[in-house]
């Protein structure tokens, strides 16, 4: 509190923080979305440890871009889509 206001007194105006030095606080880049939409097109049986260490990127990371971004859950060791087509659904009746 003292330290907040030492700097208004000092001649501050703005009550945000100071730009940070170092690497962004997030992985979730466009090229990492698509890495990981590759990779769950090419195998969807795939862990998100797996893909976590495929890309050099956190585990947490990867869970929120398929579950978030790319709008999929786990069902039975597959990622699959929240919703399906109808195109999906009518393939699913006939494979019954």
């Amino acid at each position: 509190m003292y330290r907040r206001y030492a700097c208004f007194r000092d001649g501050r105006e703005d009550v945000k923080d100071d730009a940070k030095s170092g690497r962004p606080s997030t992985a979730r880049t466009d090229e990492n979305l698509e890495s990981v939409r590759r990779l769950l097109t090419e195998d969807r049986r795939t862990t998100l440890q797996v893909t976590a260490d495929r890309l050099n990127i956190g585990k947490e990371t990867v869970r929120q871009i398929v579950i978030e971004d790319l709008g999929k859950r786990k069902i039975c060791v597959r990622f699959v889509p929240y919703a399906l087509t109808t195109e999906q659904k009518q393939e699913r009746v006939l494979y019954c």
